[in-house]
């Protein structure tokens, strides 16, 4: 008994000589993979792309226009065109066979045409300033003597040249073809075409025909001042002229004025003074050259007359003459300024030279 607590030591040593185990991990199952691999992503890339094309400059041609090409190395050539493709025209030059030019070779384009509005503004312009020189120059010597004021003859010369300019510039835009630029490859980028004769994107009412006159009846109000003369006086009145309309740009026919005071004299004799009262009666024929301007009319006007005055003489008249419609059920309102001339002179018919201003309105059927 004494040595039976030995008997308890014995599991224990067995179990000192054991391996020890570690509980398995339960085994992964991998199940086999079923359907496509997701797709691969890039990184984004750093690269920077290059700018879009800007796009193309659209100009509208049509068969028959005369155009002027240049093209690339510095070739140019004038001719008709005869048809249009998608990247390239047709262009007849002379009696040769013609021309089959690529669009992507056309570095400007420009087409001839006939333009009484740009000759208009250009002959408004240019008219405008030297009438106010010449008038300006006139008077300068008359405002040393104070009789006329050097700004306000600046002011009616630019008026009248600036009238007269723009009718002469918009008969010669008729009758002189130029060329005018509709594509530049540096300013619009590469060129494409459309056909001039596609339809509008904004449908129009259709136009009816226009009315055909062959006659004008014109009145006017205004006032006359004598120019160059040691007494300068003014006066109002009015004219009246019936034209034939001989086409839409030329009327011929008479006219007749009558202003109040013009040519009237102050003078001194013993003391005393005494005023001598005159007026301007006018008989004569006109001739109108005008162009339209959009809604508005530019003509250049010309007369040769008898004028009563101090005396009867044979004068001249230069001018010229703005028409406007102010509104559709009224007759259009015209405003004219023209410049008399004394065609006789000196000491015989003294009567002064003489500048107009009217407005009125114009009848016609």
């Amino acid at each position: 008994m004494r040595f039976s607590w030995l008997l308890c030591l014995l599991p224990l040593h067995t179990s000192w000589g054991q391996e020890v185990r570690t509980p398995a991990e339960p085994a992964q199952h991998e199940e086999p993979l079923t359907g496509s691999a997701p797709p691969l992503v890039r990184a984004p890339s750093t690269d920077v792309l290059p700018p879009a094309a800007p796009p193309g400059s659209r100009v509208a041609l049509k068969p028959g226009m005369q155009v002027r090409i240049g093209l690339e190395g510095g070739q140019r050539h004038a001719g008709k065109v005869v048809s249009l493709l998608p990247d390239s025209l047709w262009l007849q030059t002379g009696s040769e066979p013609a021309l089959n030019l690529l669009l992507g070779d056309v570095q400007r384009l420009e087409v001839r045409k006939r333009s009484a509005e740009e000759g208009a503004v250009v002959g408004f312009g240019v008219g405008g300033l030297a009438g106010g020189i010449f008038l300006a120059v006139l008077c300068s010597d008359a405002e040393e003597k104070g009789q006329n004021s050097v700004g306000g003859c600046a002011s009616i010369g630019s008026l009248l040249g600036g009238l007269l300019g723009a009718g002469a510039g918009a008969l010669i835009g008729l009758l002189v073809p130029h060329w005018s630029t509709l594509y530049e490859r540096g300013d619009q980028g590469p060129l494409s075409l459309r056909s001039g004769e596609e339809p509008r994107q904004v449908p129009r009412a259709p136009e009816g025909p226009r009315p055909h006159f062959v006659g004008e009846v014109g009145v006017a109000l205004g006032l006359a001042q004598e120019r160059g003369s040691a007494q300068s006086n003014q006066g109002w009145g009015g004219r009246l002229h019936l034209l034939a309309l001989l086409g839409s740009h030329v009327s011929l026919g008479p006219e007749a004025a009558w202003y109040s005071t013009i040519g009237s004299r102050t003078t001194v004799s013993n003391g005393q003074t005494s005023r001598v009262k005159h007026s301007l009666l006018q008989l004569g024929g006109l001739m109108r050259l005008g162009t339209e301007l959009g809604p508005t009319r530019v003509s250049l006007l010309a007369g040769l007359a008898f004028y009563n005055n101090q005396s009867g003489h044979a004068g001249a008249s230069v001018g010229g003459e703005m028409e406007l419609p102010l509104w559709e059920a009224l007759p259009p309102v015209a405003l004219d300024v023209r410049y008399h001339v004394n065609l006789e002179g000196e000491p015989a018919h003294p009567d002064p030279n003489v500048l107009t201003l009217g407005i009125g309105p114009r009848l016609r059927w």
